[in-house]
């Protein structure tokens, strides 16, 4: 049976170099099974470790990369949030990839205050 091997990509570069591998044939061939079986056996794990060190950068990082990022770590909305954030704050105003974050993400997963 085809898929990744969830064993596979225990070690943080090893998600690395898969991440990498489902994105471009993602982005490239326009294929999702790769990154789906990425998110459903890789991304079960805690993936703050991951989704931080593309988000990092995030003023420079490839703004097609952020859907299969939110889709990784769609229960962890704390990352996302923070990188908001840090962004608007760091630039006075919504650069490119945050007003793409905030079309493309679920904001009913940020906690509301009562």
């Amino acid at each position: 049976s085809s898929g990744i091997n969830a064993e596979y990509g225990e070690d943080f570069e090893e998600k690395i170099f898969l991440f990498e591998e489902c994105y471009f044939v993602l982005n490239k061939l326009e294929r999702t099974e790769y990154m789906e079986m990425f998110v459903d056996q890789i991304g079960r794990s805690d993936d703050t470790e991951l989704i931080s060190h593309y988000l990092f950068n995030f003023e420079d990082l490839e703004t097609e990369m952020i859907r299969p990022l939110l889709e990784l770590g769609a229960a962890n909305s704390e990352v996302f949030f923070e990188t908001l954030s840090k962004s608007i704050d760091k630039n006075a105003h919504l650069n490119k990839n945050a007003l793409h974050l905030l079309q493309e993400i679920d904001l009913d997963i940020f906690p509301r205050e009562e």
